[in-house]
């Protein structure tokens, strides 16, 4: 499970909003269909609803610095979620 968080970070964009806090969201994807004369034909592209953006901010406690996502995952599971993983990418 959390190597599929690190792998699916790929999926997901984020948008800065202040120097503490970002906005993760799905990417757009590709949607197929199903017909009775092809496997699968391509419809268009799905955007992801405003809903489904999680917040991640960085919050210090005793001079060290945390990501903080609001899907909860680490809370309930105790592991990083692909959330955090894409704004851990580009920050050191």
């Amino acid at each position: 499970e959390m190597i599929a968080e690190f792998h699916n970070r790929v999926n997901y964009s984020y948008h800065r909003v202040d120097e503490n806090v970002f906005w993760v969201m799905r990417k757009e994807y590709k949607t197929y269909t199903n017909t009775p004369t092809s496997r699968a034909m391509f419809i268009g592209y799905m955007v992801p609803k405003f809903a489904w953006v999680r917040i991640v901010t960085i919050t210090s406690f005793s001079g060290m610095k945390y990501l903080v996502c609001s899907c909860g995952l680490f809370e309930r599971v105790g592991y990083a979620c692909r959330h955090v993983y894409k704004v851990r990418q580009s920050f050191p």
